[in-house]
């Protein structure tokens, strides 16, 4: 909490003194609650007040600075939280929660390598901090780590083995590998821990889609839709099981849903494309052909041959669309 600096009424001289200091004192109550308090405009207000006051130092101005930077944080105004928190571990470098925080808004600035060195930090201060291992798990998949990663999030979970974003986040390191088994064990335990979590189950049904099992990556995104029937996503990669199991009309009705939900990827037109050639309707596939085509190269894309052979027989492979998992990690 942030201490006040009250003037004792013993050692008022004259009542005329304890007249003028009583509204300073009470205006600076205020300042300490409303700087401490929920609403970041006012806090940051209140505790700017408290800093240029002059009248805090040591701990008690670590605390204000703390109290500010988390307003920032909660505008969005990572600069300014960087700056506060830095404020705060300067005059108080046993602050672990300072450290972390600092490492915080480093990583959502993109500084990765530098959040890395505050969860160090804080990991110093603190080593049964599971929230900081598991932010520094982020940060190193982050910079492609995912060995290191890996091994933070397990430090992590065995420290919190509740945290659905701790297994959420590692099946997402383990997708980066390509170790789908591990990726779906790990969404499916986020899962029972945060039930129905649409990023969860999306992620559930992107990695058995990788993992070629085609058939349980339908029933999964089907279950993405039901909560979620405009996840333009989730429709072109169920669009693109159907096609694997050669379910071709049932794949293509999926990409023309996400087409007529606005989905502009190269990928929809190509793999509908591929879809109709499979049926014999190469029409309807040179036209998605096109598309595809003036979408990935744009004009260039007029001087380039249809990416499929006189027979029908595409010559480019069908893909799957994610819809930034790896970029979309929770923090």
């Amino acid at each position: 909490m942030l201490l006040m600096k009250w003037v004792p009424a013993a050692i008022m001289l004259v009542s005329a003194l304890g007249a003028s200091t009583a509204p300073q004192d009470q205006s600076q109550n205020e300042n300490s609650k409303q700087c401490k308090g929920a609403d970041p405009d006012l806090s940051v207000v209140a505790c700017s007040a408290i800093i240029d006051s002059g009248q805090e130092t040591g701990l008690n101005l670590a605390q204000a600075y703390r109290y500010r930077g988390s307003a920032y944080w909660a505008k969005k105004n990572y600069d300014g939280a960087i700056q506060d928190f830095s404020q705060e571990t300067r005059l108080n470098p046993n602050s672990w929660a300072g450290f972390y925080d600092l490492g915080r808004a480093y990583a959502h600035k993109g500084d990765y390598s530098r959040a890395i060195q505050d969860y160090d930090q804080a990991l110093r201060l603190n080593p049964n901090f599971a929230d900081a291992l598991i932010m520094r798990g982020l940060a190193q998949t982050q910079n492609g780590n995912y060995d290191l990663a890996i091994q933070d999030y397990d430090d992590g979970l065995r420290l919190n083995p509740n945290s659905a974003d701790g297994f959420y986040n590692r099946a997402l390191a383990y997708l980066h590998e390509g170790n789908y088994d591990r990726a779906v064990q790990d969404f499916d335990e986020s899962l029972r821990l945060k039930p129905g979590d649409a990023d969860a189950l999306y992620g559930r049904a992107f990695a058995l889609g990788q993992d070629r099992k085609h058939g349980p990556a339908i029933k999964a995104y089907d279950q993405v839709l039901l909560s979620n029937p405009t996840n333009v996503e989730a429709l072109l990669n169920r669009g693109l099981a159907y096609a694997e199991l050669d379910d071709y009309d049932r794949a293509i009705a999926d990409y023309d849903q996400a087409i007529n939900l606005g989905a502009r990827f190269p990928t929809a037109f190509r793999n509908r494309s591929l879809a109709y050639a499979h049926e014999n309707k190469f029409l309807p596939a040179i036209s998605d052909a096109g598309r595809y085509l003036w979408l990935k190269f744009g004009l260039l894309g007029i001087t380039l041959p249809f990416p499929f052979s006189p027979h029908g027989c595409f010559c480019i492979r069908l893909e799957a669309i994610s819809k930034g998992l790896f970029v979309g990690q929770r923090s």
